[in-house]
């Protein structure tokens, strides 16, 4: 009988996670993605949450503003931060993930009106609208620095949906999903329907980046990994995905009152 009972305890510490940990993860507001405000914390949180469970790791995460996010996980006051696009400022202090989602950038534009381009470079005339703060890939960004693309750039997304409505400028960039969240959350379906997208200019990949400075950080690095391989196997990071663009991930309250 004891060696039976020990066979199974030996069993049960080699089947358990190697490490038991709470990880702590820094995010932010940027819905459906994340958000304090949604279903699993946005679909982004959601993602990540569910490759951690399959390890066996617990997440507790803080929602900031996004340069304290960044920055609480990069003194290692947090482990994590999620989710950021590749850059090379951060390499120094971070280890970057297998990416979580993958986004594409398109612009939104009047469907009374018609843009034919295949690069960015032959927009130059058009009135582009952006938003203060936001980074559209290298290539815009240098475009916008030499005044080949005519930018002005305001306050907010919405913002910047109301200035095409009122045909005030001509393309907004935005990620697609994410133009449509803003739009479903603010504006009517008679005004959404006026508006259409072209063919997107940028797929970007975001990451979790772990903090150099957090004492599991190769752990947690490859524990997220190995979860999220596990969740795209099972199929279940699919399911996530589809809930998502029929909005599951909406605040119930929100739902309600629709």
């Amino acid at each position: 009988m004891r060696t039976v009972t020990a066979f199974l305890i030996l069993l049960s510490l080699a089947l358990a996670p190697a490490w038991a940990e709470t990880v702590r993860i820094t995010n932010g507001e940027w819905p459906p993605y994340m958000s304090e405000q949604y279903n699993h914390y946005g679909v982004a949180s959601h993602i990540v949450t569910e490759a951690l469970k399959l390890e066996g790791l617990d997440v507790e995460y803080g929602f900031f503003p996004w340069v304290r996010s960044l920055e609480f996980s990069k003194s290692g006051r947090w482990d994590a931060s999620i989710v950021w696009t590749r850059s090379a400022d951060r390499e120094a202090f971070f280890l970057y993930s297998d990416p979580v989602i993958k986004l594409r950038t398109v612009f939104f534009n009047r469907r009374d009106k018609t843009f034919n381009w295949e690069k960015l470079k032959e927009l130059k005339g058009y009135k582009i609208g952006g938003t203060i703060g936001y980074f559209y890939g290298p290539e815009f960004t240098q475009l916008e620095k030499d005044k080949v693309l005519n930018v002005v750039r305001v306050r907010s997304d919405e913002q910047n949906f109301k200035l095409l409505l009122a045909d005030r400028i001509d393309l907004f960039p935005i990620e697609l999903e994410v133009g449509y969240e803003v739009l479903n959350r603010y504006f009517p379906s008679k005004q959404i329907n006026l508006l259409t997208t072209t063919h997107p200019f940028r797929e970007t990949s975001y990451y979790m980046l772990i903090s150099k400075a957090s004492p599991i950080a190769e752990k947690l690095l490859n524990s997220f990994n190995q979860g999220l391989k596990k969740l795209r196997q099972s199929g279940k990071l699919d399911e996530i995905l589809d809930a998502a663009a029929v909005g599951a991930y909406h605040p119930i309250q929100e739902k309600a009152s629709e």
